[in-house]
């Protein structure tokens, strides 16, 4: 009798202890943006940051993420392989993200020159590398000669398509730093040249859902442009400060 006791007891230890191993064993359980990536195609791993982003960034928007090593921290992202980008939701095809809106002021559209309306014109791009990037590059190209002749206008040309030197978005901000762009369009501090100025490159970013607010610099101090467009330092522009441009 007390043999089969002593049986039963080291039977019910064994079973609990596999029981308690197959739960030790069993995989944390996936978050719902984890389990997003893997069903579109994409592999979770993790990539060094700027330090105010977080998990899962989109990629698509900001290209690689990654600041100066001591600005910089884990985070983690989705892998989505070469010829794919995680768009914060899922992974998604390159080539599905190669037409971009771009919004440039027009004569013919707004007739009375309201100074801040604009209107979106396509453009085709061949790769990607952060759309914010992209679409800022295609902007400061200016209106095509075609896209001219439908009454499309801007301080944007050929003298301007080199002027951004970084985007990033941290927070849903896009900070962009520009070269010294005041003796190239010097207009632009007019107070209907800033207006358009403004609302062509902030339409351009808020297209996409992970902008809503941009600030600009011109080379790391967002003083020297706020103060050049005569709107000053306030709230609205963080109160020109030049910390973000400083971890680039």
């Amino acid at each position: 009798m007390s043999k089969t006791i002593i049986l039963v007891v080291i039977a019910i230890i064994i079973v609990a202890g596999i029981g308690y191993w197959i739960y030790q064993s069993t995989p944390e359980e996936l978050t719902e943006i984890e389990q997003a990536c893997i069903n579109s195609g994409g592999q979770v791993s993790t990539s060094l940051c700027c330090k105010a982003t977080g998990d899962f960034p989109n990629l698509c928007l900001i290209g690689a993420c990654g600041c100066s090593p001591e600005n910089s921290h884990q985070v983690k992202i989705c892998d989505c392989g070469s010829d794919k980008c995680f768009d914060g939701e899922k992974c998604v095809s390159l080539e599905e993200l190669m037409t971009l809106k771009i919004f440039f002021s027009n004569s013919e559209l707004d007739p009375e020159i309201s100074c801040n309306k604009v209107f979106p014109v396509e453009r085709e791009i061949s790769e990607t590398l952060g759309l914010a990037k992209a679409a800022l590059e295609e902007l400061f190209k200016g209106p095509t000669e075609e896209e001219k002749s439908q009454g499309y206008v801007s301080w944007f040309s050929d003298t301007t398509k080199d002027i951004l030197k970084t985007v990033k978005i941290e927070n849903n901000t896009a900070y962009i730093d520009l070269k010294d762009i005041r003796q190239i369009i010097p207009n632009v501090s007019t107070s209907c040249g800033s207006a358009e100025f403004l609302a062509e490159v902030e339409t351009t970013l808020e297209q996409f859902p992970s902008v809503g607010k941009v600030i600009i610099a011109i080379d790391g101090k967002p003083s020297i442009f706020y103060e050049w467009i005569q709107i000053g330092c306030a709230k609205e522009n963080d109160f020109c400060d030049e910390t973000p441009f400083k971890t680039s």
